[in-house]
């Protein structure tokens, strides 16, 4: 069902499925997105409300939250099929160079939006207030969209640069490469490593708070590089290779 750190791949699913459903067509588009966005307030306030601590709460209800997940990645995909377009027609009427400094504006505004909503969890939809979190987490994917889009339309030789070549696209070549094992073993038993160790030396939830939390996030992937390692070397099956398969890729 896509429980804890696998819910992102039904969540998707239905967010596309969704999507497909109503795209290209402008009303239907709205009036879809409208009330997803309804139901989907509505049930995390639900959620929220009626969280318990316990295991056969999160039978039910875990399952449930693989759906609104679903519901709000719609609602996103539309906001920004609309932000691109609108941001099309922005940059065709200012031009290229204004229309970059623009791209770059948003970008670091919507790296800002992102210190907005402190304490949200999109994986337990532990969130104050949703409608805050559904508004800045569609400028924050709509401002890298921009940014995307500029820099994708900029001529010259920087993405032959040794930062984006060599450094950059390789790192991210191999997160989505490894994404399924990274996805699966990141929290445990990385980031619960992590944490014991930081209890053991007297600070425990030190990791989980700003600034701290961004080196978490580097150090989970260094980690990350060895634990994929191990498990295709020594444990293929793991991610449903046969050893066969492994000799005969080896060769």
């Amino acid at each position: 069902m896509g429980l804890e750190t696998l819910w992102f791949l039904p969540s998707i699913f239905i967010a596309e499925l969704l999507l497909n459903l109503v795209y290209g067509r402008k009303k239907a588009m709205a009036g879809a997105a409208g009330a997803a966005g309804v139901i989907c307030v509505a049930l995390i306030l639900y959620i929220n409300g009626s969280r318990e601590d316990t295991t056969l709460w999160r039978v039910i209800h875990l399952p449930v939250m693989v759906y609104i997940k679903g519901m709000a990645g719609f609602l996103l995909a539309v906001g920004g099929t609309a932000a691109y377009r609108g941001w099309k027609w922005f940059c065709g009427r200012i031009g290229p160079g204004l229309g970059a400094a623009a791209g770059l504006v948003l970008m670091a505004g919507g790296i800002w939006a992102a210190w907005l909503i402190p304490g949200c969890d999109f994986n337990f939809l532990t969130m104050k207030n949703p409608v805050e979190w559904l508004f800045t987490a569609w400028f924050i994917a709509s401002s890298i969209l921009a940014f995307g889009e500029r820099a994708s339309a900029c001529r010259g030789r920087w993405k032959d640069g040794f930062l984006i070549k060599k450094i950059l696209v390789p790192a991210l070549a191999y997160c989505g490469k490894h994404s399924l094992t990274i996805m699966c073993t990141h929290l445990t038993p990385v980031i619960l490593l992590f944490k014991f160790i930081a209890g053991k030396a007297g600070y425990p939830g030190l990791l989980l708070k700003a600034p701290w939390d961004v080196g978490l996030f580097g150090a989970v992937m260094i980690v990350e590089v060895g634990v994929v390692w191990g498990i295709e070397k020594y444990v293929p099956w793991m991610n449903g290779i046969k050893p066969k398969a492994v000799r005969r890729e080896g060769k």
